[in-house]
Protein backbone atom coordinates (compact mmCIF):
# COMPACT_ATOMS: atom_id res chain seq x y z
CA UNK A 1 0.00 0.00 0.00
CA UNK A 2 2.61 2.89 0.80
CA UNK A 3 4.30 1.94 -2.67
CA UNK A 4 0.74 2.64 -4.01
CA UNK A 5 1.03 5.84 -2.08
CA UNK A 6 4.23 7.03 -3.27
CA UNK A 7 3.36 6.29 -7.16
CA UNK A 8 0.45 8.42 -7.23
CA UNK A 9 2.00 11.35 -5.20
CA UNK A 10 5.44 11.01 -8.21
CA UNK A 11 2.94 11.11 -11.33
CA UNK A 12 0.84 13.43 -9.82
CA UNK A 13 3.18 16.23 -9.29
CA UNK A 14 3.46 16.45 -13.63
CA UNK A 15 5.43 13.05 -14.79
CA UNK A 16 8.68 13.69 -12.99
CA UNK A 17 9.98 10.16 -14.57
CA UNK A 18 10.39 11.48 -17.97
CA UNK A 19 10.29 15.33 -17.19
CA UNK A 20 13.37 15.21 -14.74
CA UNK A 21 16.44 15.07 -16.36
CA UNK A 22 18.38 15.25 -13.02
CA UNK A 23 16.26 12.09 -11.87
CA UNK A 24 19.39 10.64 -13.40
CA UNK A 25 20.53 10.56 -10.18
CA UNK A 26 18.45 7.62 -9.08
CA UNK A 27 18.56 5.56 -12.24
CA UNK A 28 22.90 5.30 -11.98
CA UNK A 29 23.74 7.31 -14.95
CA UNK A 30 24.73 10.24 -12.33
CA UNK A 31 28.19 10.27 -11.28
CA UNK A 32 28.50 9.55 -7.79
CA UNK A 33 30.48 12.88 -7.43
CA UNK A 34 28.17 15.11 -9.58
CA UNK A 35 25.58 13.67 -6.34
CA UNK A 36 28.43 14.80 -3.53
CA UNK A 37 28.50 17.96 -5.50
CA UNK A 38 24.74 18.34 -5.12
CA UNK A 39 24.36 17.58 -1.37
CA UNK A 40 27.64 19.69 -0.88
CA UNK A 41 25.81 22.91 -2.87
CA UNK A 42 22.56 22.68 -1.64
CA UNK A 43 24.20 23.06 1.84
CA UNK A 44 25.57 26.11 1.31
CA UNK A 45 27.08 27.89 -2.06
CA UNK A 46 30.66 27.31 -3.19
CA UNK A 47 33.57 27.86 -5.28
CA UNK A 48 34.94 25.14 -7.17
CA UNK A 49 38.02 25.15 -5.58
CA UNK A 50 36.23 24.59 -2.06
CA UNK A 51 34.28 21.95 -3.36
CA UNK A 52 37.61 20.30 -4.47
CA UNK A 53 38.96 20.84 -1.50
CA UNK A 54 36.25 19.45 0.57
CA UNK A 55 34.86 16.67 -1.11
CA UNK A 56 38.69 15.28 -1.86
CA UNK A 57 37.88 15.26 -6.20
CA UNK A 58 40.51 17.07 -8.31
CA UNK A 59 39.56 20.47 -9.56
CA UNK A 60 39.28 19.36 -13.04
CA UNK A 61 36.99 16.82 -12.10
CA UNK A 62 34.78 18.82 -10.07
CA UNK A 63 34.67 21.42 -13.00
CA UNK A 64 33.39 18.68 -15.22
CA UNK A 65 30.95 17.40 -12.96
CA UNK A 66 29.53 21.34 -12.70
CA UNK A 67 29.28 21.89 -16.49
CA UNK A 68 27.47 18.55 -16.88
CA UNK A 69 25.37 19.69 -13.90
CA UNK A 70 24.87 22.92 -15.14
CA UNK A 71 23.90 21.66 -18.92
CA UNK A 72 21.20 19.82 -16.46
CA UNK A 73 19.68 22.86 -14.98
CA UNK A 74 20.77 21.77 -11.71
CA UNK A 75 23.43 24.12 -10.61
CA UNK A 76 24.18 27.79 -11.51
CA UNK A 77 27.07 29.98 -11.25
CA UNK A 78 27.28 33.74 -9.66
CA UNK A 79 29.79 35.96 -9.34
CA UNK A 80 32.59 32.75 -9.10
CA UNK A 81 30.08 30.84 -6.75
CA UNK A 82 27.66 27.78 -7.52
CA UNK A 83 24.13 27.66 -6.28
CA UNK A 84 22.12 24.76 -6.50
CA UNK A 85 18.63 25.97 -8.53
CA UNK A 86 14.81 25.73 -7.72
CA UNK A 87 14.62 23.11 -10.26
CA UNK A 88 17.84 21.08 -8.56
CA UNK A 89 15.74 21.47 -4.91
CA UNK A 90 12.57 19.52 -6.18
CA UNK A 91 14.51 17.35 -8.02
CA UNK A 92 16.53 16.20 -4.66
CA UNK A 93 13.04 15.90 -2.84
CA UNK A 94 11.99 13.36 -4.88
CA UNK A 95 14.75 11.20 -4.82
CA UNK A 96 14.11 9.39 -1.59
CA UNK A 97 10.88 8.23 -3.06
CA UNK A 98 12.40 6.95 -6.15
CA UNK A 99 15.21 5.31 -4.21
CA UNK A 100 11.88 3.13 -2.95
CA UNK A 101 10.24 2.67 -6.20
CA UNK A 102 13.78 2.12 -7.69
CA UNK A 103 14.25 -1.40 -5.14
CA UNK A 104 10.97 -2.38 -5.54
CA UNK A 105 10.42 -1.59 -9.29
CA UNK A 106 9.89 -5.39 -9.69
CA UNK A 107 6.18 -4.56 -7.95
CA UNK A 108 5.34 -1.66 -10.35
Amino acid sequence: MKILIITCRIFTHGSLIGAFSGLRVVYGACQRNEVSILSSLSKKPAKLSSLSRELGITVQDVHRNLNRLSQEGLVKRLDGMFYVTEYSMVVMKQVPDLLVMKKNRKFF
